[in-house]
This record gives structure tokens, sequence and C-alpha cells, in this order.
């Protein structure tokens, strides 16, 4: 508050009166102690020593309140861990359909792909489609086959050099 108040009624005073209705309230220093410590208290009564029914009343109330807060709070973060998951359900969904699109996508390039090299190999095996699409297909079926293994031989090569690197050669 300020240091003056506005006191009375609400509408302002005839112009004969001349009576100031404002009236000047001091408010006294703030004392550095706190409020309701042992030391702001010279004598306490038995209602504010702790002391009697009304502590009694008192802590059953602040009881019902800490209680209300917790059940609050847990609901609060019963409600963020929801919305987490709900989130993370949400992106893994749309992330898994983004890659289903993509390989969609890289698979039906690849058909058109082998498709269309099928039909040139067959326009030169003199207008033959099935002579093009089978040496076509056992191309890329060897291909692959062959990549397969290659990958599996880098893999091995790979886990013997480590070991042998952690354990040092052994002599039969």
């Amino acid at each position: 508050m300020g240091v003056s108040q506005r006191m009375g009624s609400s509408h302002a005073p005839a112009s004969g009166d001349s009576v100031d209705d404002t009236v000047r309230v001091q408010t006294a220093p703030r004392s550095p102690i706190p409020e309701g410590s042992a030391a702001s208290d010279p004598a306490p009564s038995d209602a504010t020593s702790g002391k009697g029914p009304d502590a009694a009343q008192r802590l059953a109330g602040d009881l019902r309140s800490l209680r209300a807060a917790i059940q609050w709070f847990l609901a609060a973060r019963r409600d963020q861990v929801k919305l987490v998951a709900r989130q993370a359900i949400i992106w893994t969904v749309a992330i898994g359909l983004l890659v289903l699109m993509a390989a969609t996508f890289a698979a039906s390039a690849c058909v058109i792909l082998v498709l269309g090299i099928a039909g040139g190999v067959g326009e030169l095996a003199g207008g033959r489609p099935w002579l093009g699409a089978l040496i076509t297909g056992g191309i890329f079926v060897l291909g692959g086959a062959g990549a397969g293994y290659l990958l599996l031989w880098k893999v091995r090569q790979r886990f013997r050099r480590k070991t042998l690197e952690r354990y040092g050669r052994v002599e039969r």
C-alpha cells in the first residue's frame, strides 16, 4: 500500500464542503525478524504457542492443505508422463510411416529400373522379352548373392583380425 489511503465515500465532496476525506496512514518499518518466529512474539498465548485445541485444528488444516497440494502435484506429474508417452507414440508412428514410404519408393524405383533393363535386353535378344527378363533376373540374383557373400567375408575378416589383435597369434 502507499503512504496515503483514500477513506470514506466514493463521491467527491460538494463544492461548498471543506472536509478533506483523505486520511494519511503511516506504515511502520518492517522488522528484519520474520513473522511467526519466537523472537517476533515476546509473550505467546496458547493459540500461537502451538498448544491447545486451536493448534490441533490448524495442524489438521495444514495437513489437509499439504495432502491436496501433493495430490495436485502427483496429478500434474501423471499428466506430464502421459503427454510425453503420447508424443513418443505419435513421433514413432510418424517416423515409421516415413520409413515405410521411403522403402516403398525405393522398391518401386528398383522394380521399374529392372523392368526397363529387362525390356532393353529382351529387344537386344531379338525381341524375346522372356529372355531379357531371365538374363536380367539372373544377373541381379547372382549380383545380390555375390554382394552378400563379400559383405559376410569382410565382416568375418574384421572379427578375426580384432580377435587376433586382442589375444595375439595362437600357434598350433
